[in-house]
């Protein structure tokens, strides 16, 4: 199997099912490559982040409050 990062699972992903919201969370920086990728569809949550950051993050990627 091919080694692939994960902006480049989201462009697959994305190209197949447009505005498919994407989350990234990595302790490695590859911030820049994943948001040149998905551009503004992507949330980034900076580690460390507790529960309710992430419970932030996955409101505003699923568009609920």
């Amino acid at each position: 199997m091919a080694r692939v990062n994960g902006a480049q699972v989201a462009a697959v992903a994305l190209a197949r099912q447009p505005g498919l919201p994407v989350v990234f969370a990595s302790r490695y920086s590859e911030t820049a490559a994943n948001e040149e990728v998905v551009e503004s569809t992507a949330a980034l949550p900076r580690m460390p982040f507790g529960v309710s950051d992430l419970e932030e993050v996955l409101g505003v990627a699923l568009g609920t409050p």
